[in-house]
């Protein structure tokens, strides 16, 4: 896996995997990438992979309704370190349950607006079915368990 290099940002932080294999010889830790930073998006992730049949890039966008409101946008925050520590090991221990998955997830952090990308999530296996199961597994738990918050940001606010 060669994950793509994380642009510079005074108030990033990330952790890129250093992978120099695939598939079950690569560890856990070498196969998984993330990210939770103000940085943008990119608009998809590629692992060029040939041990990978499938290789799927889910990316969340920010809906413009938020409990029947409209909104402008969602202002994420997050206690960095915690919630890149979570997420690498969310990660990692997805890794280890599916190994020859390659993973990678990036979260942006600061003001999104409505229609715009929050995060990125990408995973190649050999076959589809493991990397549906995997990308939905990896959503659900990062929702639940990563402390990223979300503010929305009212349209009747927008100048």
């Amino acid at each position: 896996m060669t994950p793509p290099s994380p642009a510079p940002h005074a108030h990033a932080q990330s952790t890129e995997a250093a992978a120099t294999t695939t598939g079950t010889k690569a560890t856990a830790a070498e196969r998984v990438s993330t990210r939770v930073d103000s940085t943008p998006l990119a608009t998809s992730h590629s692992f060029h992979s040939p041990d990978h049949g499938a290789e799927l890039c889910f990316t969340g966008v920010v809906r413009g309704m938020e409990q029947g409101s409209p909104i402008r946008g969602i202002c994420y925050t997050a206690y960095l370190p915690m919630a890149q520590a979570r997420l690498r090991a969310l990660a990692e221990e997805t890794a280890a349950d599916h190994p020859q998955a390659l993973i990678y997830i990036h979260h942006t952090l600061g003001e999104v607006a409505a229609g715009e990308a929050s995060i990125l999530l990408a995973v190649a296996t050999p076959h589809s079915a493991e990397a549906f199961a995997v990308s939905q597994t990896l959503l659900r738990r990062l929702k639940l368990e990563v402390p990223i918050w979300k503010k929305p940001i009212e349209a009747l606010d927008c100048p």
